[in-house]
């Protein structure tokens, strides 16, 4: 695919916002800048803080990995905590270290930055395993009106990530965590990624939650949980309609779009499961899909696909039959479709666009 067009303005004066199709492997902002724009009361602390010397076997004995990681974080030992999150799957103690760090989340201050390091550094040499407990945290933090405090952690661990240049790791655990959150509980996940946006604008690492849901699409797909995504990213931009929100998913599925294969894939699906809902989910995704296609028009390719497999599945009452909205009106115009209820051809029959063939298996699902 050709390469990606330049990206719009980020939505955070502090950062510049990424090119689509190479955020995935581009640096996150600054080590300076991430860690200096971290919510955390102590600026640079998440790079100051030491790491434990603590050993694995330590971190997950006594009284299981989440009382382990809860003592860790009350004594300042980023390190243990992190063995104690690397630890938890196997030793069976996911939720119970998850509500651990949700809890150093809820304390705010030196609790909190203690569990971002931690997290940081879990998923510097485990990233599946610290998926597994970012997943369970998602949930429980939404399901519990938690939300807030969940972004905040992940904000907080991205500005970590990028002192210690281990970005790209937890980048992949929140992707990974991300599919599988949704699939657990959609309404719960919405609500910490949309608190995830906000929270990343405003500590400065919009670029690195960006990439880890761009990355989330492919995550979805392969875990089954696409469409289940899809809705969770309507209910984030209905829930929290502000604008860094929206501009956080506009820039993720132009990324995802400009990627191809399975990120564009698992972009297709979860669009066109909220086009068959319509109504106000299908709109509040038009206004992210729309700001994509401007900042890449391989996007128009995702909403094509999409809108024909709506179709398929739904038949006119999906991909916006429903909706005349203005901004409905202005994404289809953007990418030359016709208006809502108007026909739409099969997949595999639009002209102009070469790259469907990136997109591997689609019609067939």
């Amino acid at each position: 695919m050709p390469g990606a067009a330049a990206a719009s303005p980020s939505p955070s004066a502090s950062e510049s916002s990424p090119l689509p199709g190479a955020a995935a492997e581009s640096p996150s902002p600054s080590p300076g800048a991430a860690a200096g724009s971290s919510p955390s009361p102590s600026p640079g602390a998440a790079a100051e803080l030491p790491a434990s010397s603590s050993t694995p076997g330590n971190a997950t004995s006594g009284g299981g990995a989440g009382q382990t990681t809860e003592k860790a974080i009350s004594s300042a030992d980023a390190g243990a905590a992190a063995e104690s999150i690397k630890g938890a799957a196997a030793s069976g103690n996911v939720e119970a270290t998850a509500a651990a760090l949700a809890a150093a989340a809820s304390q705010g201050g030196a609790a909190a930055q203690t569990a971002a390091v931690a997290t940081a550094q879990a998923a510097a040499s485990d990233p599946g395993a610290t998926a597994k407990v970012l997943a369970s945290a998602f949930v429980q933090a939404g399901g519990g009106g938690g939300g807030a405090n969940a972004g905040s952690a992940i904000a907080q661990a991205f500005a970590s990530a990028a002192s210690a240049g281990t970005s790209s790791q937890l980048q992949q655990a929140v992707a990974s965590a991300t599919a599988s959150a949704v699939a657990s509980n959609t309404g719960a996940a919405a609500s910490a990624l949309a608190s995830s946006a906000i929270a990343a604008s405003a500590a400065g690492v919009t670029s690195s939650f960006v990439a880890s849901q761009a990355q989330a699409f492919a995550a979805a797909l392969s875990q089954g949980s696409a469409e289940s995504f899809g809705r969770a990213i309507a209910q984030a931009l209905t829930l929290q309609p502000q604008s860094q929100v929206t501009q956080a998913y506009a820039q993720a599925i132009a990324q995802a779009s400009a990627q191809g294969g399975s990120a564009a894939e698992g972009a297709v699906i979860a669009t066109a499961a909220v086009f068959c809902e319509g109504g106000s989910s299908a709109e509040a995704l038009s206004e992210a899909l729309s700001q994509a296609v401007s900042i890449d028009s391989r996007g128009c390719t995702v909403l094509t696909e999409a809108r024909a497999r709506a179709y398929a599945r739904c038949g006119p009452s999906g991909a916006f039959a429903s909706s005349s909205s203005e901004v409905v009106q202005r994404v289809l115009g953007a990418c030359g479709l016709p208006g809502p209820g108007l026909f739409v051809p099969q997949f595999g029959q639009f002209p102009g666009f070469p790259s469907f063939p990136s997109f591997p298996g689609q019609g067939r699902r």
